[in-house]
């Protein structure tokens, strides 16, 4: 974890975009393990779409919405200390952003721990709903109306078992279970000890992934001490290079103290970070 924090093995394929490996880096150091980052599907602006399904009288369509949660899945140690009461309580505090099921390995079958977004929440990962409206052009949408489909719920991400029906696509905690696991996610962790598995989703759909690992990022800035209140760019920059040093002086302290005070740490991120807070201070 700390090796791959420090930019000393190459990022997973997920962090291919401009600026994840940075966020997933400091949420390493502050203790929370990301092991995926699932965006929305399709870049595209909310809302709904003319369909072919024909309406029902005459002067309308049928329009189809589709609403795609952006969702991070990681852990942290399923331990009470300072650092993960804390980091949960900036998740809940903050329902407006996050939508979370957690698992703990400690808890008996599948119960699961649900808590954010709005009151009449469901915990959908991915929706849709059809509704009867005339046409309209693309910048004079229609607000849609109706029940929602719920399509994949959070609970489908960690525990489907990929079977028809269930869009094949095999829950995290389901592939765990597996022999074939082996190597992949969490595999260093093994039995060593327990953890407590966070399904994070964006309580806003169809934003891009990005928005909600820096949110979370900005939490677990705030849950160890290094930044409060809301999330600036300046902010962040100070809080990420505290954090490093802290960090690298801790981690590395094996190492003779001349080698480690000037190791060479890979963090392009800071440095895109910094260019932007140039740019917005100018």
């Amino acid at each position: 974890m700390s090796f791959a924090a420090l930019g000393l093995v190459p990022p997973p394929t997920f962090c291919k975009k401009r600026g994840i490996e940075g966020f997933r880096s400091h949420l390493s150091l502050c203790g929370v393990v990301v092991g995926d980052l699932v965006s929305t599907s399709v870049p595209r602006p909310p809302g709904p779409v003319p369909s072919m399904t024909p309406a029902s009288r005459r002067g309308l369509i049928s329009w189809a919405e589709l609403d795609f949660r952006a969702y991070v899945f990681g852990a942290i140690r399923n331990e009470r200390n300072e650092f993960t009461d804390a980091f949960i309580k900036q998740l809940r505090l903050r329902p407006d952003k996050f939508v979370v099921v957690s698992r703990s390995e400690t808890d008996a079958g599948q119960w699961l721990e649900l808590f954010g977004g709005d009151q009449d929440e469901t915990f959908y990962q991915m929706r849709s709903r059809m509704f009867e409206a005339p046409m309209a052009s693309f910048n004079n949408r229609p607000v849609g109306h109706g029940a929602w489909d719920n399509i994949r719920m959070g609970r489908d991400v960690l525990y489907s078992t990929g079977q028809a029906g269930e869009m094949d696509i095999t829950g995290y905690l389901r592939k765990l279970e597996t022999e074939r696991n082996e190597g992949w996610l969490f595999w260093l962790k093994k039995d060593r000890f327990k953890v407590k598995y966070l399904l994070i989703l964006d309580a806003q759909p169809n934003r891009s992934g990005i928005q909600l690992i820096q949110d979370v990022a900005w939490a677990a800035m705030c849950a160890a001490g290094y930044v409060r209140g809301a999330y600036s760019i300046q902010k962040y920059v100070k809080a990420t290079d505290a954090l490093l040093q802290a960090k690298i002086t801790e981690r590395l302290s094996w190492l003779p103290p001349s080698y480690a005070l000037t190791f060479p740490v890979s963090n392009h991120h800071n440095a895109l970070l910094k260019a932007r807070y140039a740019r917005y201070q100018a």
